[in-house]
């Protein structure tokens, strides 16, 4: 029990550093720039040894089955985290301005197709396992602070879909509709997917050597 209530507690803090990231991409008039400092919240995510779901998946099949199972509850506290801080942005001064970018963000993904969104949100694991995974093995600080810049940037510039920001976008929308659910869904199995496809390729890579 101790272990969920832990696991809550740092995936819900990670929920939060995420939606902070997503503020600032929304407050910026600039792409880039916004991207650019997006890059914070998964910065201070690893840096902390917070607990976010797509930086998590990636080791899956190095963990105890049982482990496995604290996933769920990260995705809970990361959707928790989303939350909370969508609905305080709401009753700020920022919101009017937020609730006009995202509501052309959020229609943009629901318009799109379920396999675009697979796809989109395959690219994106793969993005976020290479920085997290960097970020853990350099021994060079300059080199995992830019691994993480780098791979934030690069997923958000190119369009790809991140399942734990799109909770946050889909938050400060209002927009859970039966669609907006599976959509979340669909990009959770793609996340799932693309993070583990480099550690599945190094499992078996190994034991052909």
């Amino acid at each position: 029990m101790k272990k969920i209530v832990n696991n809550l507690l740092l995936s819900f803090v990670a929920g939060v550093l995420i939606a902070i990231g997503g503020t600032v991409f929304l407050s910026c008039e600039s792409k880039y720039l916004g991207a650019l400092l997006f890059s914070v919240g998964l910065f201070f995510i690893v840096e902390g040894k917070y607990k976010l779901y797509t930086g998590a998946i990636g080791y899956l099949l190095d963990n105890k089955k049982e482990d496995n199972f604290q996933l769920f509850t990260i995705l809970i506290g990361n959707f928790l985290g989303t939350f909370l801080v969508a609905n305080i942005l709401k009753v700020t001064r920022l919101a009017s301005a937020l609730l006009i970018k995202n509501e052309e963000l959020v229609s943009t993904k629901l318009n799109d197709s379920w396999y675009s969104i697979l796809f989109l949100s395959f690219m994106c694991g793969i993005l976020i396992y290479l920085g997290v995974d960097n970020f853990k093995k350099s021994l060079n600080n300059f080199s995992k602070v830019l691994g993480i810049i780098f791979c934030v940037v690069v997923f958000i510039v190119s369009g790809f879909e991140h399942c734990v920001a799109n909770m946050f976008y889909f938050c400060v929308a209002s927009v859970w509709s039966f669609k907006a659910i599976l959509y979340i869904l669909i990009m959770i199995i793609g996340n799932s997917l693309g993070g583990l496809l480099i550690p599945s390729i190094i499992k078996i890579s190994k034991k052909l050597e």
